[in-house]
């Protein structure tokens, strides 16, 4: 896969997308910024969509956002303009009237903490923590297509495949690979209940992941839809274009939270490190409980609330964007910058100034109370404000 380079009116992508037997196909973007961004893009994600392998998943999401890093000027229009362009590529032919549904259930005996894979193209996957060590997987694939015969045709060629070993399940979604323009638009849903301890880690193209009450372990990447994460322990989720929520979790060591366009929310949540990216979208982080934080949104504000732990790090960034830092106790030393804003303190915080530049090129260094923990914040076009409530 080739580097994009975005910077002012023109950049240039390949996306070498690999098919379910490995063989891959090679698409070429070329993107005016513009009207024309979102036409070719489009073009491009519709003829690959139905083939693409979820393995490149991550070089695509890592290769495009270095690209749109390069040309900030335009990260947030692109942004918007990839999130329409996964949206309609991914929605089913107007002309698909016709419609054909099939069921079907798998009861995976996994244990108690054991390992469950869910891999998806097209619809969305619901899980749900519960008791037992069985976990159940109710399937509904529906077809469209301009006739009936070809909505059953979509029916009999996209399956789906469970791989069942013993504490190790992968239940995976199958698109032939030998089909450029199929007759048919195929979505498939799960919907999951799995004992709380399983190991969880979903992945989909195209559609909405919701998982609830998951102990073992949370990994989830979604390439276009929303991710909502709550009671689980978590170490990943991300989106490429789409919204991340997550809500009373925790993780082992790490997590790591990120989308390319939309915004991410977190409410209560406990890591020893806490990573969250955000390249077009506002980012929220509440009561967040940890040693080490890393939060930056390259377009849109950033909120971070918490209470700073001794010895602990945290550092917020803003490219364009304001940034609100809540502190509701404990002491720090903070280091505040902002090319083109204001900074400003809560005189509640009672800070013993050491350096202060007002206004433009504004610089703020200081202690609050016994200090021992440290907070770096900047944003090259915004304000900073830090407080207590």
């Amino acid at each position: 896969m080739k580097r994009l380079v975005m910077r002012g009116c023109v950049f240039s992508a390949v996306l070498a997308l690999a098919g379910a037997h490995a063989a891959a196909q090679q698409v070429e973007v070329r993107v005016v910024v513009g009207e024309q961004t979102a036409k070719e893009i489009r073009a491009a994600i519709q003829r690959s969509l139905q083939t693409i392998d979820a393995r490149v998943w991550n070089e695509i999401s890592r290769e495009i956002g270095d690209a749109l890093r390069e040309g900030l000027s335009g990260a947030h229009y692109a942004g918007r303009e990839i999130a329409e362009a996964l949206r309609e590529a991914s929605s089913q032919d107007r002309n698909y009237t016709q419609e054909q549904v099939a069921k079907e259930s798998h009861t995976l005996a996994i244990g108690a903490n054991g390992t469950l894979i869910l891999k998806n193209i097209s619809g969305s996957i619901t899980v749900t923590g519960g008791s037992g060590r069985s976990a159940t997987v109710e399937v509904t694939r529906r077809s469209r297509g301009r006739t009936d015969a070809d909505a059953k045709l979509g029916l009999e060629r996209v399956r789906v495949e469970v791989d069942h070993r013993g504490e190790r399940a992968t239940v995976e979604a199958r698109y032939p690979d030998d089909e450029r323009r199929p007759p048919y638009a195929v979505t498939t849903n799960y919907v999951v209940t799995a004992p709380a301890g399983t190991a969880l880690s979903v992945t989909t193209m195209s559609g909405d992941v919701q998982v609830k009450d998951i102990k073992g372990d949370v990994t989830a990447a979604v390439m276009s839809g929303s991710a909502t994460v709550s009671g689980s322990r978590v170490s990943l989720v991300k989106a490429m274009s789409g919204t991340v929520t997550v809500t009373d979790a925790d993780a082992d060591s790490s997590m790591e939270l990120s989308t390319m366009s939309g915004n991410i929310r977190v409410e209560r949540a406990k890591a020893k490190r806490v990573t969250i990216t955000a390249l077009s979208g506002l980012v929220v982080a509440r009561d967040v409980e940890t040693m080490s934080a890393t939060i930056t949104s390259t377009s849109g504000d950033v909120e971070f609330s918490g209470t700073p732990m001794k010895g602990g790090r945290y550092e917020i960034r803003a490219h364009s964007g304001d940034v609100r830092v809540i502190l509701p106790k404990g002491g720090f030393d903070v280091s505040a910058r902002t090319f083109n804003g204001r900074i400003t303190a809560d005189p509640a915080l009672g800070l013993q100034v050491t350096t202060s530049q007002p206004v433009r090129n504004s610089v703020l260094r200081g202690t609050v109370g016994d200090g021992g923990a440290s907070l770096d914040v900047s944003t090259l076009s915004g304000s900073v404000t830090i407080s207590r409530k």
